[in-house]
């Protein structure tokens, strides 16, 4: 019933988020000690509060939460992700009551949200799987394709992201209203290279973290010592 962006060529976000997150899933699934769960598995509406809700049940250690983006000037293609905080322009506050739709929060209460979240361990380790996310991202499609856009790592208050208890992003990998991307978005071979390339980042988010737990771990041996 909320079919979200749609290119040109009547491509659906819906769509294409699902075939992204499918592969995503086969490719964790491969590794070692690793398994990925979906929130949504078919063409069906999840409400945010149930997205959340399921992600606890299966005690995730990480949420990533994918989308395409779209604006009025079909030139830009684009790559931003997100973690909950505070948004720093209109544009971005506008996004984010966009995707809120059907939760109960206004504005107020996210301001609240945001002071009682900002420097918690989940507000730091969401800092750092979205910066690690959006480098895998741009860097490697970046390769594919000059002409897209880094936009780089922003803060809005989405109550997807707030209401997971682990790390949680939302990566907006794409635009669907450029006529080269949606056209590109449509193969699975370039929804399998996104898909290793948002693998990539949660994998490099998982080394840097195991560097400072290590790093954390030895310091804290010395001052006992």
């Amino acid at each position: 019933e909320d079919p979200g962006a749609t290119g040109k060529a009547r491509t659906r976000e819906k769509d294409v988020v699902l075939a992204i997150a499918r592969e995503l899933k086969s490719t964790i699934d491969a590794r070692p000690g690793m398994s990925g769960v979906l929130i949504r598995d078919g063409d069906y509406y999840i409400p945010l509060r149930d997205r959340f809700e399921k992600a606890r049940r299966h005690r995730a250690d990480l949420f990533v939460s994918i989308h395409v983006n779209a604006f009025p000037d079909v030139r830009v293609k684009t790559i931003e992700t997100y973690y909950f905080g505070a948004p720093k322009d209109t544009a971005t506050t506008e996004l984010a009551k966009l995707e809120n739709t059907d939760s109960q929060y206004g504005m107020a209460d996210f301001k609240s949200m945001i002071k009682k979240i900002t420097h918690t361990m989940k507000h730091q380790e969401s800092a750092a799987l979205a910066t690690s996310i959006q480098h895998s991202l741009f860097h490697n499609i970046h390769k594919l394709e000059h002409r897209m856009r880094n936009f780089g790592v922003k803060t809005a208050p989405f109550v997807v992201l707030l209401g997971v208890d682990a790390p949680s992003v939302l990566a907006e990998i794409s635009c669907i209203t450029n006529v080269d991307e949606e056209m590109k978005l449509n193969t699975p071979a370039y929804r399998e290279k996104i898909a290793s390339f948002l693998e990539k980042g949660v994998q490099e988010y998982l080394r840097h973290k195991q560097s400072r737990t290590a790093g954390d771990n030895s310091n804290e041996r010395q001052n006992n010592g």
